[in-house]
């Protein structure tokens, strides 16, 4: 019976022995894995610091064509940060001969766009559009126009540095606040058809004309039309040449496209200003060229149909 009992003591003691040793396996008390609300929506967020700039890892980076208003905002933007983290910042160009750093404020239009597949899309962004962006330890700061950057280093400045604690900016992940402009026609309309997608046609030769017209329409547009040189099948702006009756320019629709033609020796291009100017430059909301429209300007002599 001895035997007995010490047999089953030998074997509890061994169970608490094995219980004891496998502590190391039990889950740690939940408090210290606890990540508090701001700890935790800052997971995957870029952090710069002093350590950063003196370590010589951040640079705020601008093009090394820039023109003074965008050089004056990479500086603008290089002494607020400075003042945050308390401490010199880098500022450096896009040439291919220096150094990339691991975490870079972009300022403007740069070729590092290109180099990291982060295009900012411009066309759609408008002339007076900003965007400020993050791709990976990378922030785009940057406007539609060098003059528009400015919006964007303000909002950097204001959402990251005006509010920043401990001498620390903190970025979020994937973060992108993009501001496109309001462009004064919404649609233009051909036959009652949209025509953003139309390209511009026209010869050789007459790619100045066709970069003049593409540019108006995108001005109050947005929209960026394709200049096509040669032959096309489809619906299309089209710059036919020499045409029409003599000593006049004249835009008409025909089959859902719209035709500029001139007879008078000034050009495609005098012909895209003059239909500009009348319908374009000063317009506002969606505009149709109905089926049957015609413009004809001869001289000072302006003759409308349809």
């Amino acid at each position: 019976m001895k035997n007995e009992c010490r047999l089953v003591l030998a074997a509890v003691c061994a169970a608490l022995i094995t219980a004891l040793a496998s502590c190391g396996d039990i889950p740690r008390p939940a408090q210290d894995t606890f990540e508090t609300q701001d700890t935790a929506a800052a997971n995957g967020a870029l952090r710069i610091s002093a350590a950063d700039a003196e370590g010589q890892t951040l640079a705020v980076v601008r093009s090394d064509t820039s023109g003074r208003a965008l050089t004056d905002e990479a500086v603008r933007l290089r002494k607020a940060v400075e003042q945050c983290i308390g401490t010199d910042v880098i500022i450096s160009t896009d040439w291919k001969k220096n150094p990339t750093y691991a975490v870079e404020l972009i300022v403007g239009e740069t070729l590092r766009e290109a180099s990291d597949g982060s295009d900012i899309d411009r066309v759609s962004l408008g002339e007076r559009g900003w965007a400020v962006i993050r791709r990976g330890s990378s922030v785009f700061i940057t406007g539609g126009s060098d003059e528009t950057t400015g919006a964007a280093v303000d909002a950097f400045i204001s959402a990251f540095i005006d509010g920043a604690e401990n001498g620390e900016i903190v970025i979020p992940d994937g973060y992108e606040d993009i501001h496109r402009q309001n462009f004064d026609i919404p649609e233009l309309y051909i036959a009652g058809e949209p025509s953003r997608d139309y390209p511009i046609v026209c010869a050789e030769g007459d790619d100045a004309a066709a970069e003049r017209l593409r540019d108006a329409i995108y001005s109050k547009t947005g929209v960026m039309h394709e200049i096509i040189t040669g032959e096309y099948e489809g619906k299309a702006f089209v710059l036919a040449g020499e045409g029409g009756v003599r000593g006049t320019v004249e835009v008409g629709e025909s089959g859902g496209s719209l035709y500029f033609e001139q007879n008078c020796g000034a050009g495609l291009s005098a012909c895209v200003d003059s239909f500009v100017s009348r319908y374009i430059g000063g317009a506002f909301g969606a505009i149709n060229f109905p089926e049957g429209f015609s413009y004809i300007a001869a001289g000072e002599t302006l003759i409308f149909i349809g």
